[in-house]
Formats: structure tokens, sequence, C-alpha cells
């Protein structure tokens, strides 16, 4: 064997043990960053990959707030309106403001005795007490209604004056009892125009529906969205006697409290010697 054979297997035998001492354990594991989002790792040869789950999470969509149902008008409900005193009885779902709770006394009480003891005057929060009259003859149809002292100033006055410049386009029923203010029983109003007019008249208001809802039911009116029978949105408003004689007093009343009223009969000619016990107590039992 020459020189030059012994040099060339010493070169192989040095590349051979180069290789493997430069080689890795058996057992090593890799990482293989794939498209996924998980991270799978390699396993010994002849192991299955695990299955990465590629399906998208379910997307839950918001729940959806119901439109508002109309119902449709009751029928026969024109008939019905033609007929004296028919809403004598509506109801006009509304609450009141606050009467004088055991708060209030105990409030009014402890100023009183720090001004008897001070020698002040402190303001009342309690509005003044009430002598209301009811007169048989406010409107036509002999009910009896109650006298409010509303002052000009209240801007509910105006509004009540729009109102019913408003609905006259519009044919607004005059039979049963009519509001004194706004001249009519009931009105169906196209619910687009309706809503026109809400926008313009309560302008400061951002939730406009609720401020002709607070008004409405301040001045005596019930306010129910319907379908006519020619398949029309329109907004029914209906005076209520009952609430008129309960909630006007939010008109005349300062610092949102509930006057102490006391009711009384029209002593004048209109109604003198026609008041009974049983009509002076359907209007102390309604109240």
């Amino acid at each position: 064997m020459d020189t030059s054979e012994t040099d060339l297997m010493l070169d192989a035998s040095n590349i051979l043990l180069l290789l493997k001492s430069t080689a890795p354990p058996a057992k090593t594991q890799f990482q293989v960053e794939l498209p996924f989002a998980d991270v799978v790792s390699t396993k010994t040869p002849g192991a299955a990959l695990p299955v990465a789950n590629t399906a998208p999470a379910p997307v839950t969509k918001p729940k959806s707030r119901p439109p508002t149902v109309l119902k449709a008008c009751k029928r026969g409900r024109q008939e019905e309106e033609q007929k004296e005193r028919w809403n004598i009885d509506e109801r006009c779902h509304a609450g009141g403001i606050a009467a004088m709770t055991a708060r209030h006394v105990e409030r009014d009480a402890k100023n009183a005795r720090m001004d008897h003891q001070l020698g002040t005057v402190t303001k009342k929060l309690a509005s003044p007490d009430m002598l209301l009259i009811f007169c048989m003859h406010l409107v036509p149809g002999g009910v009896p209604l109650a006298k409010w002292p509303i002052p000009e100033i209240a801007k509910e006055l105006k509004t009540m004056e729009d109102l019913r410049l408003f609905s006259a386009a519009f044919s607004p029923n005059t039979k049963g009892i009519i509001h004194p203010y706004l001249k009519f029983s009931s009105v169906d109003l196209p619910m687009d125009d309706f809503d026109q007019f809400v926008v313009k008249t309560f302008p400061n208001w951002a939730k406009k529906n609720r401020a002709f809802y607070n008004f409405a039911s301040s001045v005596g009116l019930s306010k129910r969205p319907q379908v006519n029978e020619a398949g029309e949105r329109v907004v029914t408003l209906t005076f209520c006697p009952a609430a008129y004689n309960n909630n006007l007093d939010r008109l005349c009343t300062a610092h949102g409290r509930k006057p102490v009223i006391t009711p009384t009969q029209c002593a004048d000619a209109c109604c003198h010697g026609k008041w009974t016990p049983e009509l002076w107590q359907s209007v102390l039992a309604r109240r």
C-alpha cells in the first residue's frame, strides 16, 4: 500500500469520527412551527402526529330587541266612542308626585325646631295646602272635574295648546268627556306625524318619547300605539278624567312635593243644589 492510499484512509476516518461526534442524540425532539395556532412536537418515526383543531370558534350573536308590537284597534271602538261619557272609566297608567312621606314630615319638623331655636326662617320644601274645587260644568257631560289653579308660567299650558292645534287636523273625537284644554276626548294621530310633533315640542330632551309620556300623564292623557282598521300605524290619545283630577297638581306644585289637597264642592250657580251624596262620594273614591 503506497503513501497516497494511506493518507486517503486517514482522511476518511477523521471525517467519520467528526460526523459521529457532532450527530444529535437519537431521542432529541424538534418543535415545528405550523401555520396553525397550536404547536405540535415531532414524535419518533411511526407515531401519528396530532391533528390540530382548525374549526372556528362559535360566534354568539347579540340578542336583538323585538320591535314594538302594535295592537289592532278593538272592533267596534268607533261605535263605542260615539256614546256619551264613554271615557269616564279610562285609565292613564301613570304615577304621581311623591306625597308627604314620613321622611318629609321628619325633615320639616327638624327645620321648624331649628328655626325656633335660632330665630331663622327656613324655606319649606312642601307646597302649601290646596283647597281644590270640583265643578260639574267645567266641560259638557256633567262629570265633576277639578278646577286646577295652573300658573300662567307653566310650560305645559303652551304644550297643550300646541297639541290642540296639531290634533285639530286629524278629526279628533268630541263625544264623551272632553279635555278642558285640549278640547277632545280622543284622537288618532299618524305615527310618523306624531313622532315629528314630539321631536319639535321637546327639543332639549334626549329621550323624546319619555318627555311626552311625562307630559301626557301629567295632563290626564292615555297614549296607546295601535293599528287602525285601515292598517295604518297610529297613536291614540285618550282623555282620562280620573287622571286629570289626580295628576294636574304636578303643574301647580313647587319643588316636586305633592300638597295636601282638600276637595270641595263647587258652590256657584252652575252646581248649586245639584250635588248628591252618591255623586260626591264617587269623586272622593277616585282620588
